[in-house]
């Protein structure tokens, strides 16, 4: 009977620096988790002067989303986190160029766009750079309101555009341009790869946001475009009429602004030439010339606007790879055409408004195609671009090719046609005005808050000259992604607590396998 409480004794004065031991590692856990989670920790990112956000600014406002732009020294990746209330931002959304590529990038200059939001109502957010570096305003959460549904139907399309560069003549790829007025709210955009940039006006709200802006052309814009470094700015003014395209923008140069004078006088101008050309058509009509005096005169009133293409130059093919100084002119749904390696994998991403992207596979001799319009996508008229990549077989090594091709509007080689005058007249009667010419790209091509269509996939049509290469062909084509499928970057937070948890049960196991081996021992 003495020795069993002797044994219970000795094994409870063990027992008990056991439990103290486990107690204290449970306490280090959790003191862990929280030190991990509160973003103090040794190894979690800490907020820098580098990674700080600065100069921050909202434009795009709409009654479905807005973008956020700002500026860090330090290139590094960003994100915003958003909800409609805040202790709850549970939604994040990464800069607009990763949502294109699908890979988180790292930028100075970040212009992020949350969109699919309820109109007239409240959101919050907060801005984050680098992994888990976040920044709010003093403490509580930036607040943004959506406008409310405009009730006026939306003005015509008008799109101004153009191009950046830096001093060396290399596109300002990365910068972002501004442009305001008295009558609307900011807008802004990114410069591509290729140096342009467009701004659709026609979607622009007034400055109270409750209504479309319905800018006139004789309205003035002021531009400011920011580059990479925050000393690198380029102001510039112009009428609505004269953006259409803006002239070619150049880091270093200073561009003279346009006062409000100039902006009557330029008014005045046009007035006095519309005048003009009534009286000269009124002369027309009253007076019985000859044949050939009315058609010189009528071809002297038409030489006065822009020219139109009177032939449509677009093309039914986009070939990939090919070498021209100009982007290649499509239609709406071309079938894209390229080669890569044999009898791999390539994704295809169209950057448009809305971003479609799909998987084939290449045949055997390393040619690909994909037909927009048997998959049902029309891309609207402006600049677009096509980028395909694929994992050389060879090498290991990720390819990427991204190239910029136009879609022709239709619409303007109609208007063209149709203001093409006959060459001869039998009698004189009163010439018909020329309708008012758009110039190219008033489209849209990128418009805010145009709906996102839902592609759908018909299925091939056999016909007799169809080969056996391309049934295989078309049946390993995947239905275009949208925004929602694309692949959005992780946070090392979630490693770290799988990794601290993995060694926390290899030490219980190996305490526990010590602990009864003692135990039998004894």
């Amino acid at each position: 009977m003495f020795a069993k409480s002797s044994v219970k004794n000795s094994m409870m004065k063990k027992r008990i620096p056991t439990i103290v031991g486990l107690l204290v590692l449970l306490g280090a856990l959790v003191s862990g988790l929280l030190f991990f989670g509160e973003g103090t920790g040794v190894f979690a990112p800490r907020a820098t002067a580098e990674t700080m956000p600065k100069n921050i600014r909202i434009t795009n406002l709409s009654d479905t989303g807005f973008t956020v732009t700002f500026y860090t020294e330090k290139a590094t990746s960003g994100f915003i986190k958003y909800g409609s209330e805040p202790s709850k931002l549970n939604s994040q959304v990464s800069d607009d160029r990763d949502q294109l590529s699908g890979s988180v990038g790292e930028y100075n200059l970040h212009h992020i766009t949350v969109r699919g939001l309820s109109s007239a109502s409240e959101y919050y957010f907060i801005l984050g750079t680098e992994s888990r570096t976040e920044y709010d305003n003093e403490g509580e959460p930036f607040s943004i309101k959506t406008s409310a549904k405009p009730t006026s139907s939306m003005p015509p399309a008008v799109t101004v555009y153009g191009s950046v560069s830096r001093e060396g003549g290399t596109p300002a790829e990365g910068s972002i341009v501004f442009i305001s007025s008295e009558k609307m709210g900011d807008l802004s955009a990114l410069v591509k790869g290729s140096g342009s940039w467009a701004v659709p006006l026609s979607q622009a709200l007034n400055k109270e946001g409750e209504d479309y802006a319905a800018l006139e052309d004789n309205d003035v814009l002021d531009l400011l475009v920011q580059g990479i470094k925050l000393t690198d700015k380029i102001n510039y003014q112009a009428l609505v009429e004269d953006a259409q395209p803006v002239i070619e923008l150049t880091f270093g140069q200073k561009y003279e602004q346009l006062s409000l004078e100039d902006s009557e006088a330029e008014e005045s101008e046009s007035e006095e030439e519309d005048e003009v050309q009534e009286e000269e058509i009124a002369e027309l009509d009253s007076e019985e010339t000859e044949e050939a005096t009315i058609s010189g005169r009528l071809m002297e009133l038409l030489d006065d606007a822009d020219p139109l293409p009177t032939e449509s130059t677009a093309s039914a093919e986009l070939i990939l790879g090919e070498d021209s100084e100009e982007p290649e002119v499509t239609n709406a749904s071309p079938e894209i055409i390229g080669v890569a390696e044999p009898n791999v994998e390539v994704r295809i991403s169209i950057h448009s408004e809305t971003n479609y992207q799909t998987t084939l596979t290449t045949d055997s001799d390393g040619s690909f195609r994909l037909s927009l319009e048997e998959l049902g996508l029309e891309l609207e008229p402006g600049e677009h671009t096509v980028t395909y990549s694929y994992t050389d077989p060879n090498t290991g090594e990720e390819v990427t090719v991204t190239e910029t091709f136009l879609v022709e509007d239709p619409d303007r080689v109609l208007l063209a046609q149709a203001s093409t005058p006959s060459p001869t007249f039998t009698t004189a009667t009163q010439p018909t005005p020329s309708p008012t010419t758009q110039p190219y790209g008033t489209g849209s091509p990128y418009p805010l808050n145009t709906p996102t269509p839902v592609p759908t996939i018909a299925p091939p049509i056999a016909t007799d000259s169809t080969t056996a290469t391309d049934s295989t062909a078309a049946s390993r084509k995947q239905q275009v992604g949208t925004d929602s499928s694309l692949t959005k970057a992780g946070s090392i937070g979630t490693t770290l607590l799988v990794a601290l948890a993995g060694g926390f049960f290899i030490l219980m196991g190996s305490w526990s396998w010590w602990l009864a081996t003692e135990l039998e021992e004894e």
